[in-house]
């Protein structure tokens, strides 16, 4: 046995952004966050060597795509291979466990263990996927900054690529991935301006080297170099030294009111604990036998891993 080594923790997650016909896009963070304590051996035997991959409770043969190495400072790792534990059967998460019938309280509560798990940085992060009129996709992570009864807001420039998608189909979703607890959050719903006073009262919150920054960029422009945002905010930052930064016309709020928020924890068996809550929106309730009443206009059902 020789040339071992240990790699520390390594992480990464994936986000699956899909369209559908009617223009409504869906995001999911697939749970392939991994926490990878890996060790490579070369075992001898028969005059032959074969790399072997340790993960989660499990030794896979190393399978090589085309030149693959399996160096400790090779990137293309066994891809296959990488999974984490979960939760066992005895943590799952049962429809008695909700602490309210009211999906916006229930986020709440997740919110809140998010924010005080010391493993979390960033417990708003989140991924926002809008879409074009005629159904292209796009996504990106962004950061929450505020929710409540009417929704999940965030704040954006409007001339972006995400604001110009918005602004042609207001239909968007978020997702929330919160590796450490083994939880997710998918939310769809339409999103509206928020009015200038509310955009006002966050930018000029904000520090104000970020106040300028949003002066600086014309977000998903092209410009000719890094060399170019540094000149014009060293410019920005002496006009504005002893004066209050206003705020641009091209940047603003949104608020995203959601129809559907599903509540997603993971199982290491796969068989995943999924609950969708979903707005009456008139007409007869899909699977009505197996839907139940939530609070107010919200009724919830557990969905199938």
């Amino acid at each position: 046995v020789g040339n071992y080594f240990i790699e520390e923790h390594s992480y990464c997650s994936v986000t699956h952004t899909r369209t559908h016909a009617d223009g409504v896009p869906q995001a999911a963070m697939w749970p392939r966050v991994i926490d990878i304590r890996k060790i490579s051996f070369t075992v001898s035997l028969l005059r032959r060597s074969t790399p072997l991959w340790f993960g989660n409770n499990s030794v896979f043969p190393a399978s090589p795509v085309g030149n693959m190495s399996t160096s400790s400072s090779s990137p293309n790792l066994a891809v296959a291979a990488m999974r984490k534990s979960y939760k066992c059967d005895q943590e799952a998460f049962e429809e008695n466990q909700l602490v309210s019938l009211d999906p916006m309280k229930q986020f709440a509560d997740w919110f809140e263990a998010a924010t005080k798990c010391p493993s979390i940085q960033e417990a708003n992060a989140m991924c926002l996927a809008t879409c074009t009129k005629d159904g292209k996709p796009s996504a990106r992570m962004l950061l929450l900054k505020g929710f409540g009864s009417e929704g999940f807001k965030f704040y954006t420039n409007h001339e972006s690529r995400k604001g110009r998608e918005l602004e042609s189909n207001p239909n968007a979703a978020i997702v929330f991935y919160w590796e450490a607890l083994n939880r997710q959050v998918r939310i769809e719903g339409h999103v509206t301006r928020l009015p200038v006073a509310d955009s006002e009262e966050y930018f000029h919150s904000r520090p104000k080297s970020s106040q300028i920054g949003a002066l600086v960029s014309r977000q998903s422009t092209v410009i000719p170099d890094r060399e170019f945002l540094r000149k014009k905010n060293a410019q920005l930052v002496e006009l504005y030294k002893d004066r209050e930064v206003p705020m641009p016309e091209y940047w603003g709020g949104y608020l995203l009111e959601p129809d559907t928020i599903e509540f997603w924890q993971g199982q290491t068996n796969r068989l995943h604990d999924r609950i969708q809550f979903q707005r009456l929106k008139g007409g007869n309730i899909a699977d009505a036998a197996m839907t139940h009443k939530a609070e107010g206009d919200w009724v919830y059902k557990r969905l199938s891993p």
